[in-house]
């Protein structure tokens, strides 16, 4: 899945979700072309980008060719809660459960960054889809509720 539908189907699986309230397209021109600023019921904003790895051939001059087989199982969605005091990583988990769960024959697993064996230094979400394709959602932006502009890009706070 290439980033403009993925942006796409995100917005579509956030908007469904509990524990978000809005979920729109979010960009900082070509520096971060794709993403996707979703509010939690918190009042939190958090704002993720969207790059992506293409599948072994796939040239992005020619139409996309998806590969579909079984979704992954599902798996159990954490509560984020409505309070002060969530966790970016549990806001990893959550939303990687949810891109898992949405039934998606195109995806083969999610995983959250510091989730991983060997966890990053940056928080997002990863999707590894059957054709082999990867797309890499790193948090660029968080802001507590009431707060009106981000800080410096990756530069987040442990919880919103």
């Amino acid at each position: 899945m290439r980033p403009e539908r993925f942006r796409d189907f995100a917005l579509e699986i956030y908007g469904r979700a509990p524990g978000i309230t809005a979920a729109e397209s979010w960009s900082e021109g070509t520096n971060r072309p794709f993403g996707v600023e979703i509010t939690l019921a918190n009042g939190a904003r958090l704002r993720h980008a969207i790059t992506a790895q293409a599948a072994e051939g796939d040239r992005y001059d020619e139409p996309e060719k998806p590969v579909e087989k079984d979704p992954p199982a599902e798996v159990p969605v954490p509560e984020l809660g409505t309070g002060r005091g969530i966790a970016l990583v549990d806001i990893e988990r959550y939303l990687a459960a949810v891109l898992n769960n949405s039934g998606s024959p195109e995806i083969e697993r999610t995983y959250s960054y510091r989730g991983r064996e060997q966890p990053s230094t940056t928080t997002g979400v990863g999707v590894v889809f059957h054709s082999g394709a990867r797309i890499f959602a790193p948090f660029v932006h968080v802001m507590r509720a009431g707060e009106r502009t981000p800080g410096r890009p990756y530069d987040l706070p442990p919880e919103v």
